[in-house]
């Protein structure tokens, strides 16, 4: 007997074309033996096939500043090896979040008024992907960076965000 598949087969490509007929709503037929790609989900109000769009990932020059700033920063600025020991590894990584904090490295994602650079989404998926392609370690409040200093942007008191918020990019406090 055979085993039963675990995972389902791929339909293939001519079938799931086939599975909805005719152009999308405003768009003329295609030509003779010529096929239109349509969309199940019609057009937008442009008559463009809905999730029929190229998607462009090339960097903007911000982001392309941002990343060669962030890459040089971190060339220059990199925090040696990881020591061993867990207090040890602590105490560096708390050094090396202080000495990005102090250039505007740790919550780019913040705004400026914040301590942060108020990054787009792909700045801040571009700084991950820096950090990792570094080799860096994440800074030790990552908690703090990405769940409590934001938290306390939208909900705390002028008093709270002035109290936690430089503490939580510094690392002088720990958010756990």
């Amino acid at each position: 007997r055979r085993a039963r598949q675990s995972t389902p087969a791929l339909v293939p490509e001519s079938d799931v074309l086939r599975r909805h007929r005719g152009p999308a709503p405003g768009l003329p037929r295609a030509g003779p033996g010529k096929r239109r790609i349509t969309s199940p989900f019609g057009t937008n109000a442009a008559g463009v096939l809905a999730g029929s769009t190229t998607m462009d990932l090339t960097f903007s020059d911000r982001e392309t500043a941002f990343r060669d700033d962030l890459r040089a920063w971190l060339a220059a600025n990199h925090p040696g090896d990881e020591p061993d020991g867990e207090d040890e590894r602590l105490v560096w990584r708390r050094d090396w979040q202080r000495r990005m904090a102090e250039d505007g490295w740790v919550g780019v994602h913040w705004p400026a008024e914040y301590g942060g650079r108020g990054a787009s989404l792909t700045e801040s998926a571009i700084y991950f992907e820096e950090i990792g392609r570094a080799r860096a370690p994440l800074p030790a409040n990552v908690l703090g960076v990405l769940l409590a200093g934001p938290t306390i942007m939208a909900w705390g008191t002028e008093e709270q965000k002035d109290r936690y918020l430089a503490p939580i990019l510094s690392a002088e406090e720990i958010w756990c």
